[in-house]
């Protein structure tokens, strides 16, 4: 089955109109015909993490890693997704780590 390049592309106009649950669809429904697509997996990791879900956006990375290893900007895209957990990890332990510096544990 051959998708146009409109249907291709609704998802980003979608993205690009802040629509994201929209765009997150249209990419789904295309990569479930064309499940290899680099260009709509590239573009739906892009939109997991403008959205802040690294933990949807570090498997959809890994398999643009695992199509084309070589791609420098796909190890970019790993990167970001691991810079942000560490981030969410972190202020994940700032409330811990400030209410055991101002003794407010229950100690």
């Amino acid at each position: 089955m051959v998708i146009p390049d409109t249907v291709k592309t609704g998802g980003l106009t979608l993205q690009n109109l802040n629509r994201p649950a929209e765009a997150e669809k249209a990419f789904q429904d295309v990569l479930s015909v064309e499940p290899d697509s680099e260009a709509l997996l590239y573009a739906l990791a892009v939109l997991y993490i403008q959205q802040q879900q690294d933990g949807k956006a570090r498997p959809v990375v890994s398999r643009l890693l695992e199509l084309n290893p070589q791609q420098p900007e796909y190890r970019n895209l790993l990167r970001s997704v691991r810079l942000a957990l560490l981030v969410s990890m972190e202020w994940l332990s700032l409330p811990k780590l400030l209410l055991s510096e101002w003794n407010l544990e229950g100690n």
